[in-house]
């Protein structure tokens, strides 16, 4: 027999040492093509398949719902439908994890060509059984496949009194201690686990604080109402253009801290967190400082769709430098969200408080990186950018000056193809206040 192909786990993203199997396409034994999927598996924030590129006979060593180390051998196509290598026998896999074994089913069965035996086959299972029990294959002569169920039969031992090694009980887990018998539990998702696994990253140093400041948004709503096409109502396409130009000024905010090290990306990628039912998730949206407000309404919306219809690739979650989660319609006034895994802040961006006309931004920040007024200095900024958002009718009334683009220099009164133009006023990447048309701002 010799193998066509090993299929691993390939190293996608620099964040996830482990992967969980979500769904395997294929029993093993089966038939496979070139350019068919073999399984379906689970980063940190992405779904991903892998390809088979030999058309063969797939044998499985792992199963759905299995947490597997990155550069592991999930599977491997052979030439023949008989698996008769011998089986490396691992501890990645123990079944003292807490694990029932119920009896074997047609699913558990590999479909084997009894014309092609050549010795019996034994599942990862009853392998690492054999060896605590000092069992051979010469015990099972004559079957065609035996898994940990049989060995059990064989035993003529229950589940519950097995005695494994030493070396296999380190892996074990702990039972519960339940003192309130007025209770109920159960096991949280693996999905859930990641999550935790990531966020604790920066928050088990136990050294981030926040900062707050209101954005008065009464006359940004003129703007907001106006302008955006698709998000009607949303401040996010204006928090996001204006936060995307000033982590220019501001690159610690655009870092994160590793190994007694302050670590600065060159490009600015800002995620946006979804969470909608199908569990956090942060996609990214590139070169951020490069998109103007109407390309990141749109981006927006095509990451929202990416979450929604579970087509979010590795790539978007990937290489994101500074997190924004937007909980405008949560009823939240405000809120300390928890910096993500290779970041070194965070902003969240509250409701609408309707009788003040405001809302409230709060940024987290890791303190390894920077500092309490650093950050001030930045969130203020920030805020005063926003609150420039108005339309320069208001300001026409109060100078007698012409008001021009100070992009293009078209005056207030220019039409454009019939079309009357609109002005607002912006702060540029100085920090001065200008004038910008719209025209100007449509491919700003």
């Amino acid at each position: 027999m010799k193998i066509l192909q090993e299929i691993i786990i390939p190293q996608e993203s620099v964040n996830d040492d482990k992967v969980v199997v979500l769904d395997l396409y294929f029993k093993n034994g089966d038939i496979v093509k070139n350019g068919d999927l073999a399984l379906e598996f689970e980063t940190s924030k992405a779904t991903q398949s892998l390809e088979i590129l030999q058309d063969g006979y797939i044998f499985y060593d792992c199963e759905e719902g299995d947490e597997v180390t990155v550069g592991s051998i999930v599977a491997k196509v052979y030439d023949v439908k008989t698996k008769n290598e011998g089986l490396t026998v691992t501890l990645e896999k123990i079944i003292s994890e807490s694990k029932t074994f119920a009896p074997p089913t047609a699913e558990s069965v590999v479909d084997i060509d009894l014309g092609t035996i050549q010795r019996t086959i034994f599942s990862k299972e009853a392998e690492l059984l054999m060896l605590e029990k000092g069992l051979n294959e010469n015990d099972f002569k004559g079957k065609d496949f035996v898994n940990a169920n049989d060995i059990l039969s064989f035993l003529n031992l229950p589940v519950d009194k097995i005695e494994h090694t030493k070396e296999v009980t380190k892996t074990k887990l702990e039972p519960i201690n339940i003192l309130n018998k007025n209770v109920h539990f159960e096991k949280i998702s693996i999905q859930k686990k990641r999550e935790i696994e990531y966020l604790s990253a920066v928050q088990s140093h136990g050294l981030n604080s926040s900062v707050t400041v209101f954005v008065e948004i009464e006359k940004v709503r003129n703007f907001v109402d106006s302008k955006m096409t698709l998000l009607k109502g949303s401040f996010l396409p204006i928090i996001t253009y204006e936060l995307a130009k000033l982590l220019r000024k501001y690159p610690k905010i655009n870092s994160y801290f590793e190994n007694d090290t302050v670590v600065y990306y060159n490009d600015i990628n800002i995620g946006i967190a979804i969470d909608m039912e199908k569990g956090l998730k942060v996609l990214k949206m590139p070169k951020t400082d490069h998109l103007s407000i109407l390309e990141i309404e749109r981006s927006i919306l095509d990451i929202s769709r990416k979450y929604f219809e579970d087509k979010a690739t590795v790539n978007d979650v990937s290489d994101i430098t500074f997190t924004i989660t937007d909980l405008f319609n949560s009823g939240l006034a405000s809120f300390a969200p928890l910096i993500n895994k290779h970041n070194s802040a965070i902003l969240a961006i509250s409701s609408v408080d309707e009788k003040l006309q405001r809302i409230n931004l709060t940024v987290t920040f890791d303190h390894r990186v920077t500092e309490g007024k650093y950050v001030a200095n930045f969130i203020f900024e920030l805020k005063t950018r926003i609150e420039s958002y108005f339309n320069v009718s208001v300001l026409e009334k109060k100078s007698k000056d012409p008001i021009k683009c100070y992009k293009c220099t078209r005056k207030l009164n220019d039409q454009l193809y019939g079309k009357k133009i609109v002005f607002f006023k912006v702060i540029d990447t100085n920090g001065t206040d200008q004038v910008l048309c719209s025209v100007c701002y449509e491919g700003f």
